[in-house]
């Protein structure tokens, strides 16, 4: 790790300001403007940096993936007003808007768009003639447009049954992909294995695993 004075040294050459009020630090987007690699470095750096000085620090920025890696506690914002406060963690799991959903998570949440009525105490839906587990609901719906949000790393892929649509698009990452898949409730990613066979064009069916989604 870096001493602080070469790390405010190097974060300076960078035209990155960081701002030291007693035992607070600020910083506004300091990591933005650089290289991948670099960005990636600073941010370690500057976590600890907080960790060895022992300051509060107030971290703006606009990438989730910093906000996320770094943070012990997140405001996420939408137009001046607070969604959100919360570790990452609860926010990924259960974020309180679809906003605050579908801004963090890389890819970010899916949103299947459907109409139907349900009823206070309900933990499940019909979807596509599928029966998908839910949280249990506080309220009811009589006859309204509902969106499904589901994280990519919740979506199979399988052979019969679930969602069906079309393969748009595959991301190889390694051991991983991600699968783009039109359907008419909209369009889902799923993270599955690199294994799986996915070919742009072809068919395919989705499902969301069991009370994975919200």
């Amino acid at each position: 790790m870096m001493d602080t004075a070469t790390l405010l040294s190097i974060l300076r050459s960078r035209s990155v300001t960081l701002w030291v009020e007693g035992s607070l630090l600020k910083c506004s987007a300091p990591v933005g403007a650089l290289d991948a690699e670099f960005r990636h470095l600073m941010c370690v750096e500057l976590r600890a940096l907080h960790d060895r000085i022992h300051a509060t620090t107030v971290y703006v920025t606009h990438d989730q993936v910093e906000a996320m890696a770094m943070a012990d506690r997140i405001a996420v914002m939408n137009h001046g007003v607070v969604d959100q406060i919360a570790s990452p963690q609860e926010i990924y799991d259960r974020p309180r808007t679809m906003h605050v959903a579908g801004f963090i998570g890389s890819p970010p949440m899916n949103f299947l768009r459907f109409n139907a009525s349900l009823s206070p105490g309900a933990d499940s839906i019909r979807l596509n003639g599928e029966t998908i587990a839910v949280p249990e609901l506080q309220e009811g719906v009589v006859d309204g447009a509902l969106a499904l949000g589901v994280r990519p790393e919740h979506v199979e892929v399988i052979d019969e049954g679930g969602i069906r649509g079309e393969v748009f698009g595959t991301e190889y990452m390694g051991t991983m992909q991600v699968v783009t898949i039109h359907s008419k409730h909209g369009v889902v990613k799923a993270r599955i294995p690199s294994t799986r066979r996915s070919r742009i064009g072809c068919g395919a069916t989705s499902r969301c695993s069991a009370r994975r989604c919200g």
